[in-house]
């Protein structure tokens, strides 16, 4: 299977902004002598041990898998889709909001991780 970085080898993108030049860039020669290296020497055989640097970038799945995992297992992680409304008070239809109805996403985060502490601290 191949990795991202080999596929990035042979691609070229006509239009990528600074940032995505960059990332593209850097998971391209991740982990190859344009990054450098450092070697390790055994001290009883004398075999040298080679390892390339890595790019170390945030969008990069070969250096940022064992931080994201870290990052899985120490926070709840929740996607979900908001409606743009919801039930009457009396439950029994659904009540669109207005067009222009938005919640700032540090407001409903606090919220919701406020109620999700609330519930999981009763259990």
């Amino acid at each position: 299977m191949p990795e991202l970085r080999d596929i990035f080898k042979r691609v070229r993108l006509k239009s990528m902004s600074p940032a995505q030049a960059k990332a593209f860039n850097q998971i391209r020669v991740c982990r190859t002598s344009t990054l450098g290296y450092h070697s390790e020497v055994c001290t009883e055989c004398g075999s040298v041990d080679v390892s390339y640097n890595s790019c170390r970038n945030r969008h990069c799945p070969k250096c940022q898998q064992s931080a994201q995992q870290e990052w899985i297992e120490a926070h709840p992680h929740v996607h979900c889709i908001v409606p743009g409304g919801g039930l009457s008070n009396d439950g029994l239809r659904f009540v669109r909001s207005r067009k222009k109805f938005f919640i700032p996403v540090k407001v409903i985060s606090k919220k919701f991780r406020g109620k999700f502490l609330e519930t999981s601290s009763q259990n």
